[in-house]
């Protein structure tokens, strides 16, 4: 039974436009512009080179853009938990921080409350050995004056360099 181009087309599942080129290259062959299904089937098969059956490239490279775009999604993913870690360890980073000027204020108010006793404190006794408590007074808050403001001096400094380093890394 002889069939048209179009008919073909359809029993072989290729559009009717493969079946004009198959006819045009000698790989099929026709009787009055009608094909003969069963040798055409056969001369299909031994005249079309079966590299042409392979996987379409369109559909290869679905699957590689699918696993390009799971790659660049668990790169993301990896990315962003990255910026989460680095996140949580910059307000760790400032928690800190504010602990170590909680503690320095804490630190300071202990030494000048210490320093500033030890004077009513050790008066009596220098008076014991020979000086009047008035200059003894005198002579120990003056010199814990100077100590305090030095310790004092030091703590600041060493809390505004802090303050620049950590400015300089965020």
């Amino acid at each position: 039974m002889l069939v048209s181009r179009r008919a073909y087309a359809k029993m072989r599942g290729v559009s009717e436009g493969a079946v004009r080129k198959a006819i045009a290259d000698g790989r099929i062959s026709t009787m009055n512009d009608k094909i003969d299904p069963k040798i055409a089937n056969a001369q299909w098969t031994q005249n079309t080179n079966p590299a042409y059956y392979a996987e379409p490239p369109a559909v290869m490279s679905c699957r590689a853009e699918k696993r390009y775009w799971d790659e660049r999604t668990m790169d993301w993913v990896y990315r962003v938990a990255l910026l989460k870690i680095k996140y949580e360890q910059r307000c760790k980073e400032l928690v800190l921080r504010e602990k170590v000027e909680h503690d320095l204020f804490e630190i300071k108010q202990v030494v000048r409350n210490r320093l500033g006793i030890l004077p009513s404190r050790m008066a009596p006794r220098l008076v014991r050995k020979g000086a009047d408590e008035h200059s003894a007074r005198m002579i120990l808050e003056e010199d814990i004056h100077d100590c305090e403001s030095a310790i004092m001096s030091m703590i600041d400094r060493a809390l505004k360099e802090y303050k620049c380093k950590t400015t300089k890394n965020s």
